[in-house]
């Protein structure tokens, strides 16, 4: 199914068109969804519920198996690629519990964010909203929150219920927003740690995972984690144990990268310049949770990254990063790249770098644990988000992006 899919799409006359075979390395093809610039977030999902994956990147969503039949979901458009997209980040979950998956569009530092109603279906071909589900009109859009904070926010469930959380900061604190019973009505914010003034709103580095292995998840950022108390019952703060993980982060994951059995952690350093970096979690003889630095990828001066060849490995504006198994082997691994334009076209320590996107492989030989970076592509990019999933249905994850250089998806061979 997935080669004929293929086949039918790069020969159809649309957007979706495979992008230049020199910016591809091991077999992987990237296809161009469109040039023009919506958002720096993507995701996916089975929108329309026919058993194929569904792209959403900003305002568009792109149809299975094939991703050439779109619908604009909402009213954003396009964006010069000389300014910026309200469109930080996008996410899916099923808000109304309809079956139908949703649409969160996470937007600039300091604005509102928003969330897209899936109308579902209907026997005679209109959604609930009085608009036709067959053409272009626009889903119903609600407001989750009136002001959200940071440049690497997360849907996610972090407490342990049955519903997924927004993890992101709001008025200098660090915390998650929640859904209502009723999920149209805005979210209400939880607060972890206390207003810092010097935490402004393009704040980067976030994410969250279980530090100290007692099955609660704690929030980590730039500076250091957060540790989750045993009730959540009056929003206490959570414990703060710093410690200097990034000056600039995006997405920051927890996961065991050496193989002991308990949690490190992983980072890019600046989103902004060079460096991914892996801490090691180790104890003190008093049982306190310290870190190691490794260096996975770089600068100029020091960089242990090469691929498989012996090939340096080292490129800037590591602003989105996601952590998945790439191999099927049972590991961790990462997915990351250079986004496109940051700060424009001469705000980069090295402007004139290939837009790539590498997933960065881990393995353990001899008790050591290393990161060997493989190339997807040299002509796309990341945004402020790379989403990784099975889009094809062949069991492989494949990777997503939206940028200022448009939108794409990769296919792993």
């Amino acid at each position: 199914m997935f080669v004929t899919s293929l086949a039918v799409l790069l020969l159809a006359a649309s957007p979706a068109d495979e992008s230049s075979a020199d910016g591809n390395a091991d077999g992987w093809k990237t296809l161009t969804l469109t040039d023009t610039f919506y958002a720096e977030g993507a995701s996916s999902a089975d929108f329309d519920q026919d058993g194929h994956v569904d792209l959403v990147v900003g305002p568009i969503v792109y149809f299975g198996p094939d991703w050439v039949r779109r619908r604009t979901i909402h009213g954003a458009g396009p964006v010069s690629p000389l300014g910026y997209s309200d469109e930080f980040l996008t996410f899916t979950a099923d808000l109304t519990g309809d079956g139908y998956p949703d649409v969160i569009s996470v937007g600039w530092p300091g604005k509102d964010n928003r969330w897209h109603e899936n109308p579902g279906p209907s026997e005679d071909g209109a959604d609930a909203h009085g608009r036709d589900r067959r053409t272009d009109g626009q889903w119903k859009t609600h407001l989750l929150a009136p002001v959200v904070d940071n440049e690497s926010p997360g849907v996610m469930n972090i407490v342990g219920d049955e519903r997924p959380e927004l993890v992101a900061q709001l008025g200098g604190s660090y915390g998650y927003f929640t859904p209502r019973e009723d999920p149209r009505r805005p979210w209400v914010f939880h607060p972890v740690s206390e207003p810092k003034g010097k935490l402004g709103k393009y704040t980067h580095g976030l994410g969250a995972g279980d530090v100290d292995g007692d099955g609660r998840i704690d929030l980590l950022h730039k500076d250091g984690w957060l540790r989750q108390p045993e009730s959540l019952e009056g929003d206490p703060l959570w414990e703060p144990h710093p410690h200097p993980f990034a000056s600039r982060g995006a997405q920051i994951f927890a996961f065991d990268v050496d193989g002991d059995g308990d949690n490190d952690v992983v980072t890019s350093r600046d989103a902004h310049g060079y460096g991914l970096d892996w801490f090691e979690q180790t104890k003190g003889e008093d049982g306190a949770i310290t870190f190691e630095k490794h260096v996975i990828m770089g600068d100029a001066e020091n960089n242990p990254a090469v691929d498989a060849n012996g090939q340096p490995v080292l490129f800037t504006q590591p602003h989105a990063m996601a952590a998945v198994d790439m191999n099927g082997d049972g590991l961790t691994d990462l997915v990351t790249g250079k986004r496109f334009w940051a700060h424009g076209p001469k705000g980069d320590v090295d402007a004139a770098g290939d837009p790539v996107v590498y997933w960065f492989e881990l393995t353990r030989e001899n008790g050591e644990a290393t990161f060997v970076p493989h190339k997807i592509d040299a002509d796309s990019g990341v945004g402020t988000q790379v989403h990784v999933a099975d889009v094809t249905g062949d069991g492989k994850p494949d990777v997503v992006v939206g940028n200022k250089r448009g939108a794409f998806l990769s296919v792993q061979p």
